[in-house]
């Protein structure tokens, strides 16, 4: 009987040393923010603006509250999807679309992704699509890669900057 309580004790502590507390676990201020598009790969084809310099007019609003949208920037700005989210675990994130404007199969859409956090600063969602904006069956992976919009003024000019560039 002591054997076996033993046995247990240690296999408790064993057990729980081995809990790896290294791995941060993302949660949801971690992806709350403006993300910008900077990259997106579909099966079978190369990767479109793939560089932190060549960021495409795409935005991707997360709150504090649960909620995301979807914007494109062009002559004008465009909602394009909206709904709720939640950071299911260290590698899935869901949106739950309520509203998708350019592709109407997706109203009221759960969309499961595989999710990564780079560094803080880059989000890469990945994610199964089934059918087009017409319905049409096409099974393709996606990946996308998004930049997190830094917060500042782009246009302060430091004083020190100022005096350097008089000399």
């Amino acid at each position: 009987m002591k054997r076996i309580v033993f046995f247990v004790c240690f296999a408790a502590l064993f057990l729980a040393g081995c809990n790896d507390k290294t791995k941060k676990v993302p949660v949801v201020s971690d992806f709350v923010g403006i993300w910008q598009l900077c990259g997106t790969s579909y099966d079978g084809m190369p990767t479109i603006a793939p560089y932190e310099n060549a960021r495409m007019p795409q935005y991707k609003i997360i709150s504090d509250n649960g909620r995301f949208s979807n914007m494109i920037l062009s002559r004008n700005t465009y909602i394009t999807v909206y709904g709720t989210y939640k950071v299911a675990s260290l590698s899935e994130y869901v949106e739950c679309v309520e509203k998708s404007y350019t592709n109407p199969l997706h109203d009221n859409y759960k969309n499961v992704m595989q999710c990564e956090l780079i560094n803080g600063k880059y989000l890469k969602l990945s994610y199964p699509t089934k059918t087009d904006y017409e319905g049409l069956i096409i099974n393709e992976k996606v990946d996308e890669l998004w930049v997190k919009v830094p917060y500042g003024n782009p246009f302060e000019v430091s004083k020190n900057n100022v005096a350097d560039s008089i000399k």
